[in-house]
């Protein structure tokens, strides 16, 4: 049936309504209006079926399905937001259900319950990486996706160096915003050498790279009045991290393992991510300013260590 006769008979058994026999989440009216708008882009693809099931008001009698136009034929059992969203979108086409006839409220929460503990979604990084292959039919800002999601996985990850220390919210404690994670790892998934990782590896090189930053800086990694964590200590490790990958890889046989990383950052464990050596200044400018202050001194780090031991100098 189109969704707008399906909205016109149907309700949700909420939680917030019927604390015993509700089973149903909030409503996200975000979500739901999110929903109404790809319905209206793409005129109107929703190939899943909803789930309803009918009250005693339906009957079947004769090969037919007899249902009255009134807002209580039916309860929504997987669907409610696809629902919502056909409801609130200007294009009304007929979708796909699944209605059950004597289906008791017991049955309808075992059956709410299968279907969303139980199946599993598509893996992020499987979703992630299909994403460039569809951007051209679908307005989809692949590199913003791409960088909330390895942002996220690195706040989730109780073996990152970020577990719980990235602001998802806004609201709640963390470093860094994830508004600002992004802002700066959104351009590097751009670049060529990065572009071409799959989500699995550009997750890893992140992994990797911060937890040699935290090996080898970790008593500023661990205190809250240095610059390290902060907006332009972070800025200008992530504008270097191009360059140290490149260094690492040349350096350590095209490897870029937390060991391989850590070895070249202990060359400059002695830096110090403060005004002195990031600069006073604010915003985009200084971040690059603080990364090349960053990068000079590990190069010429380098380049003196290899001149010591007799190699010479060597350009990177």
């Amino acid at each position: 049936m189109t969704g707008e006769q399906l909205f016109g008979i149907c309700t949700i058994s909420r939680r917030e309504e019927d604390k015993e026999r509700g089973y149903q989440r909030l409503l996200n009216k975000n979500r739901a209006q999110k929903i109404a708008s790809y319905i209206d882009r793409r005129r109107g693809l929703l190939p899943n079926n909803l789930i309803i099931a009918f009250t005693d008001k339906v009957k079947f009698q004769a090969g037919k399905l007899l249902i009255p136009k009134v807002r209580d034929a039916a309860l929504v059992i997987d669907g409610q937001h696809r629902l919502w969203g056909l409801h609130l979108a200007d294009a009304d086409f007929a979708v796909a259900v699944v209605g059950f006839i004597g289906l008791d409220p017991v049955r309808q929460k075992e059956l709410f319950i299968t279907i969303n503990k139980e199946q599993k979604g598509v893996p992020s990084s499987l979703y992630l990486d299909l994403l460039p292959d569809i951007s051209s039919i679908v307005d989809i800002d692949v590199a913003q996706e791409r960088a909330i999601d390895l942002a996220k996985a690195l706040e989730e990850e109780d073996t990152s160096p970020w577990w719980h220390d990235i602001n998802l919210t806004g609201e709640g404690k963390g470093a860094i915003s994830l508004t600002n994670f992004v802002r700066k790892l959104k351009p590097l998934l751009t670049q060529p050498t990065i572009s071409t990782l799959l989500y699995e590896e550009q997750y890893k090189l992140l992994l990797n790279y911060f937890s040699a930053v935290k090996n080898v800086f970790l008593d500023q990694w661990n205190d809250a009045k240095s610059l390290i964590r902060k907006t332009v200590g972070f800025g200008a490790l992530m504008e270097a991290l191009p360059e140290v990958f490149a260094l690492t890889r040349s350096e350590k046989g095209a490897t870029f393992t937390i060991e391989a990383v850590t070895d070249i950052l202990r060359a400059i464990e002695d830096f110090k991510f403060d005004r002195t050596n990031l600069g006073a200044g604010s915003g985009t400018a200084a971040e690059k300013a603080a990364a090349t202050a960053f990068t000079d001194a590990l190069l010429e780090r380098i380049r003196s260590e290899k001149e010591a031991g007799g190699e010479g100098l060597v350009k990177f």
